[in-house]
């Protein structure tokens, strides 16, 4: 039988603010998530950019949650959209979510009832280590895969580990495949990341701009395309420089900089204030 799995975290570079330095999020999961899950003939993967950029993702999310048989949350950063999912997660399965941090972040005490993976960055960076840490992953997962089989229901969610008598909510068999097989489209949130990013190598950064703008249309509460759009179109060389630059501070005044905590947004914010761009 073939089995599931949705990862949640989140992708490319974040701040983790517990260490004061930049993770990069995308390496954790291809180099430790990814392969471990590769190892399995019997599970099929899907990270939260892998899912088809057809459709408001938070639709798709809330599909994946419930229908995958496992999922894997990396927590590392404390990312918000990963603990919230998370959240969801545990709300409507009672078991088969492994939760992932990295060792170094201080963790909120309500994770003191999980069981969790963790790991270094030295973990990632070091071949023998990383082997290590695969292979304990890997018995992990083959532990879930093995209660699966079984029909063993061993239950990883707080929620329902302390709130008896409550059920977890189902759908048909049939609505199940219909979500798992749209998932599979062509183009891919990873697949316009990978594009805008080729784009931008190439100096093209009106049209990796508008790549942006068209994943964080679908994905309207992750500010880090906004703040690639913005970024990329103050870029723009040209005659209408000025108006690009113009537009890129309307776009990055739409995540609200002045009052906003997020380093990315506020040292753009800071940058074309500089420029004194718009009265």
């Amino acid at each position: 039988m073939t089995y599931h799995c949705f990862t949640i975290m989140g992708y490319g570079e974040k701040t983790d603010y517990t260490l004061s330095k930049k993770i990069n999020l995308d390496k954790i999961y291809t180099k430790l998530i990814k392969p471990t899950l590769s190892s399995f003939n019997n599970i099929d993967n899907l990270r939260g950019d892998e899912i088809s950029s057809s459709e408001i993702i938070d639709t798709d999310m809330f599909e994946l949650l419930l229908s995958a048989d496992i999922v894997i949350a990396d927590i590392t950063t404390l990312n918000p959209n990963a603990i919230y999912e998370l959240g969801i997660r545990h709300a409507l399965k009672p078991y088969s979510t492994i939760i992932l941090s990295l060792e170094q972040d201080t963790l909120p005490f309500d994770f003191n009832h999980n069981r969790i993976f963790r790991y270094t960055l030295e973990d990632i960076n070091d071949d023998s280590r990383l082997r290590s840490k695969i292979k304990r992953l890997h018995e992990l997962v083959k532990n879930t895969v093995n209660n699966l089989d079984n029909r063993r229901e061993t239950c990883d969610s707080p929620f329902y580990e302390y709130v008896k008598d409550v059920s977890s909510p189902t759908i048909p068999a049939n609505k199940i495949s219909e979500i798992r097989s749209k998932h599979y489209d062509s183009e891919t949130i990873k697949s316009l990341r990978d594009k805008a990013d080729q784009l931008t190598k190439e100096n093209k950064y009106q049209e990796a701009a508008a790549t942006y703008e068209k994943l964080s249309q679908n994905n309207r509460n992750n500010p880090y395309y906004i703040q690639q759009q913005a970024l990329l179109l103050s870029k723009v060389i040209g005659h209408d420089h000025e108006k690009k630059l113009r537009e890129a501070e309307k776009i990055i005044k739409t995540l609200n900089p002045f009052n906003s905590l997020d380093c990315e947004t506020e040292g753009s914010m800071k940058s074309w204030t500089r420029f004194s761009i718009i009265p």
